[in-house]
């Protein structure tokens, strides 16, 4: 039995235009994709190891001479192309900074009335009344909560609930006034944010040919356009932007980060879930792999009961205990692989162990380059991958050229690789380990109780 490969729609983005500052307050957000067809993603697998089987991979020789030209070219335009999106969007960032640091309050006021734990947010602001009406909250909820033990009046436990819903709606028009303010300041700053967020994809953390920037800025200014200029004047300058003079140098640049150490679930500033996964990240030049491990929650309202039962199912095997009366989990591997168009002419990227000597027993995620990326996914991690993750295993991105098919052909495919992006284990075996610990050992199911505050609760949202 296995779970289908969903797209990624977990992971937030600064693309977006502006962060969304929604509250959790008691639910889950409802961006949780549905499941495919079983039949469909059987149908899939089997394509593909049927492929990985009959082909054999020669080695990454480095970029080619042949595809010098382009991805100088490439790069020189795509460091045109970002000057505008990105003096937008550092506009609305430095426009939005107030109300992010009012949503970062908010959240940690919201985490403490779920969790009922008055110093995660002390000492209170007595002139803010969102501030003093949450610790008038904690203040009367002692009193209830003494007098219930000392008389064990069922109306007492009824009175508690009553108010704390009462402090979390009020949170959540504070939530929601914020909502409102940045929907102002973004469609003032960005009219069509769609069309932004589609030119800001391949900009947003690239590294830029200063040249390229600086011939845009003579007729532009905004922070990017400062930020080239000051590096130009001194180079070595602290910068939000990263430049090189020669767009040949990037493919050259390599940056990797170690496995991330996991938290326990929590609410995020912007109102979301934060917490329980672990990630890490390499780049060459602007091709950048995010990889992290983290659970897949769904509401069981929203599946087919067969699709609850193979969840279920999934966990049993796993040896998972997650007991949660509403929702399903499944250990995933997300990912986000940030590369606009082929940078040497490759048709598939493939995300595996090892050296590819045995592709069929260690590819365990693949896509065609298509109309190009970036790309997403959010995998349900079988029991093998997640232990050779658990191992310390070093997981690598691979882009290859698979020749046109030839059916008549029953001659093992000759497949190029030509280059890999290898995610350091540094950090691996302690934070996967951990995290599959807190996953499969029932304190996520018991923490998201915690944070939803119960399974007869009204949405806020409604």
């Amino acid at each position: 039995m296995s779970l289908p490969i969903l797209p990624h729609v977990h992971a937030r983005s600064r693309t977006a235009g502006h962060r969304t500052l929604r509250a959790l307050l008691g639910v889950l957000s409802a961006s949780m994709v549905s499941l495919v067809a079983q039949e469909a993603s059987g149908q899939e697998a089997t394509v593909q190891d049927t492929m990985l089987q009959e082909t054999a991979f020669q080695e990454d020789a480095g970029i080619p001479e042949r595809f010098l030209a382009p991805f100088v070219e490439g790069e020189t335009e795509r460091s045109r192309m970002c000057v505008a999106p990105l003096n937008r969007q550092e506009s609305l960032t430095r426009a939005l900074e107030p109300l992010d640091v009012r949503a970062g309050r908010l959240a940690a006021l919201a985490a403490a009335v779920a969790l009922e734990d008055s110093l995660r947010v002390a000492p209170f602001q007595e002139d803010d009344p969102i501030d003093a009406a949450v610790q008038s909250w904690f203040q009367e909820d002692a009193v209830l909560a003494q007098a219930y033990l000392e008389s064990e009046d069922p109306d007492l436990v009824a009175t508690r609930d009553a108010r704390r819903n009462g402090i979390r709606e009020r949170l959540q028009e504070a939530f929601d006034a914020l909502n409102q303010q940045a929907d102002l300041l973004a469609a003032d700053r960005i009219p069509d944010p769609e069309a932004h967020a589609q030119a800001l994809a391949g900009c947003d953390g690239a590294v830029l040919v200063r040249s390229a920037v600086l011939e845009v800025c003579q007729n532009e200014e905004g922070a990017l356009c400062d930020a080239a200029r000051a590096a130009a004047a001194a180079a070595g300058q602290a910068s939000p932007y990263r430049f090189v003079d020669d767009a040949r140098v990037l493919w050259d640049m390599e940056e990797i980060r170690p496995w991330t150490e996991p938290v326990r679930i929590q609410p995020s500033p912007d109102g979301g879930l934060a917490g329980a996964r672990t990630s890490s990240m390499v780049r060459r030049g602007n091709v950048v792999l995010a990889l992290s491990v983290e659970p897949l929650l769904q509401n069981q309202e929203d599946l087919e009961p067969e699709a609850v039962a193979d969840f279920q199912a999934n966990l049993e095997e796993l040896g998972f205990d997650f007991q949660h009366p509403e929702l399903v989990m499944a250990p995933s591997v997300a990912l986000r692989l940030s590369v606009q168009q082929p940078i040497m002419g490759e048709t598939h990227y493939l995300l595996h162990f090892d050296d590819l000597s045995n592709p069929a027993e260690q590819v365990f995620w693949s896509t065609p380059v298509g109309s190009g990326g970036p790309y997403t996914a959010l995998i349900p991690a079988p029991g093998w991958v997640l232990s050779r993750l658990a191992g310390g295993d070093p997981v690598a991105l691979t882009a290859v050229v698979f020749p046109p098919d030839d059916p008549e052909s029953d001659e093992v495919i000759e497949a190029e690789a030509v280059y890999t992006l290898e995610v350091t284990p540094v950090g691996q075996v302690q934070s996967v380990g951990n995290l599959l610990a807190y996953l499969g050992g029932g304190e996520l199911a018991a923490d998201l109780i915690l944070l939803m505050g119960g399974v007869d609760e009204t949405d806020p949202s409604d």
